[in-house]
């Protein structure tokens, strides 16, 4: 069958279409295993591999999912406690299922690990999921047992490098911490990180001071793409300053930049891919020639 593409010139309509996508990812990929668990895959072309902040994403998709009434506010519960419980299963403290209570980056359906990287990126990402779903189900006393009994696996201080950041991850085989570092610049993955760091209970607050923030080309840069910190940021903040400003400053560099370099001002230069070339009819080739340091694609 051949989908009809969506088209509307209605803002609404297509806010309301786009919100609906989204949630049919994770539902059409979620899959219930023995013993009350369960897991959203990561894609629908490999049944096996399963990503940590996916994990988390799917815990905030399907609350959201039961207020929009997509599906049942019972069926939303029958999916985060199971993905809970596949959770809970594993061990994040041998290198079979992570390191110093942070999980691995990617795993298999049955929680041992898909290959051997543990990133505390993603895991700040799973933990906001989580906090979400805890919040969410505050009167479901097994919910927010499993919450607090998860989030309080990691040892932050083991990912706490000698230059006072943190670090990136660690080597999935022997736990060993990685030589890359968060808080080199801004990035809203880098606030994920030490703000997860700090609400765990296990660094102080003044850990933020570490992060570096400094000007170029009249912006403060991200460690990502403008496109992509920038325009998360903005649906977190809102227009307000001195964001607003600074956005727009990363935006047109990024523009500019890829206008030398594609002849095109495209925007959106993300992590870990960038555009390789414009094609036709503005289809853009998003060839993996950048490799973040520390995170494999």
């Amino acid at each position: 069958m051949t989908p009809n593409p969506f088209v509307s010139t209605d803002d609404a309509a297509f806010l309301g279409w786009l919100k609906r996508s989204s949630f049919n990812v994770f539902d059409w990929n979620y899959v219930t295993l023995p013993g009350n668990k369960g897991v959203v895959l990561e894609s629908y072309t490999d049944a096996d591999k399963v990503s940590l902040s996916g994990i988390g994403y799917a815990y905030a998709i399907f609350t959201i999912a039961a207020e929009e009434a997509y599906i049942s506010a019972e069926d939303a519960k029958g999916r985060v406690k199971p993905c809970s419980n596949r959770q809970l299963d594993q061990n994040w403290f041998d290198g079979s299922g992570g390191w110093h209570g942070f999980p691995h980056h990617y795993f298999k359906k049955d929680g041992s690990y898909y290959w051997a990287d543990v990133s505390t990126i993603d895991w700040a990402i799973c933990a906001a999921g989580i906090r979400v779903a805890k919040q969410y189900y505050s009167n479901d006393a097994e919910i927010v047992s499993m919450a607090e009994t998860l989030l309080a696996r990691p040892d932050w201080s083991a990912a706490l490098a000698a230059d006072d950041k943190i670090a990136m991850g660690f080597n999935g085989l022997n736990g060993a911490m990685n030589n890359y570092r968060w808080a080199l610049a801004f990035s809203e993955e880098t606030e994920l990180v030490y703000l997860e760091a700090v609400a765990s209970g296990d660094l102080p607050a003044s850990i933020f001071e570490t992060i570096v923030r400094e000007k170029k080309s009249g912006f403060y840069p991200s460690w990502f793409g403008a496109g992509f910190t920038y325009n998360w940021l903005q649906l977190w903040t809102g227009p307000i300053e001195p964001y607003k400003t600074n956005s727009i400053a990363a935006f047109h560099n990024d523009a500019s930049t890829s206008l030398s370099a594609f002849g095109r001002p495209l925007m959106g230069l993300t992590a870990c891919s960038t555009v390789k070339e414009a094609r036709p009819k503005g289809f853009l080739n998003w060839g993996h020639v950048y490799q973040q340091p520390g995170r494999l694609r």
